[in-house]
């Protein structure tokens, strides 16, 4: 197929082709039909990019041209504008040319371009890493108990969803609650039958990219950390079974629900 004039495989292209059938528009439920580099509803016409969201394999054995071509098409398909050509070598340049170990974020058109392990992924409406230099203390969000908690600034919002037998606690929700990100040095305990473990290790662990850590909202009862989004829950706040709780989730426009 054809995208902005970049000719691309099939094996390239993660979502089917008419050929394959596309999936009913995701707002009205009608037919979609291909066109160009995205798929568009015939009744409402709610354009879906290809591959939205998809990471970008940089693959170290394309030439500099077929690189630049690759991420031009990728950058359409995902809705992202088109930067000139001067910039694009840059982009180009600094994703595939970076130490493996290099922590690589090229800010455009609104979004974030981020390697990591090999590929190049999009983030939206994160914004930009908090340095803990300039502020220490960064930012602090109260909670007090409503179902839904705006974090500001493009953060996202937490959801917090009534549930019984998961999630928080309810009788403990009582007390200072407030939400803000790493500092450095916070530990949790997962499990009543194991070890508390610090934040760091646990990220690591679970193949976090550095930028998304930065991001991380974290769920205080006071001093003790209760809460991290794709973490777990604190042991000593996990509902038992049949107890009423609050079953937490973080979400950003763009991406995904993150409990």
């Amino acid at each position: 197929m054809s995208t902005y004039g970049v000719r691309m495989s099939e094996t390239e292209c993660r979502v089917p082709t008419a050929a394959g059938g596309l999936e009913p528009c995701p707002r009205c439920g009608a037919e979609q039909v291909w066109v160009a580099s995205h798929s568009q509803c015939v009744r409402c016409r709610w354009i879906t990019p290809c591959c939205e969201g998809a990471a970008l394999p940089l693959r170290e054995d394309l030439t500099a041209d077929r690189r630049a071509n690759v991420l031009r098409a990728w950058l359409a398909r995902n809705a992202v504008a088109m930067p000139s050509e001067a910039r694009l070598a840059e982009m180009v340049k600094q994703l595939w040319e970076a130490r493996d170990d290099a922590r690589v974020r090229v800010e455009h058109a609104g979004v974030a371009v981020v390697r990591h392990r090999g590929e190049a992924t999009i983030e939206r409406g994160l914004g930009p890493p908090a340095v803990a230099t300039a502020q220490p203390q960064g930012w602090q969000v109260a909670w007090k108990q409503e179902p839904e908690l705006d974090l500001g600034n493009e953060r996202g919002a937490l959801r917090f969803e009534p549930a019984k037998g998961e999630g928080i606690r309810a009788a403990l929700v009582t007390g200072d609650w407030f939400v803000r990100p790493r500092r450095g040095g916070e530990t949790i305990r997962l499990g009543a039958d194991r070890p508390t473990r610090t934040l760091k290790n646990l990220l690591q662990e679970r193949d976090v990219p550095m930028w998304q850590r930065e991001n991380l909202p974290l769920l205080f009862h006071g001093e003790r950390l209760v809460w991290v989004p794709g973490v777990g829950i604190a042991a000593e706040y996990v509902c038992g079974e049949g107890e009423p709780g609050f079953s937490p989730s973080w979400r950003v426009a763009g991406k995904a629900p993150l409990c």
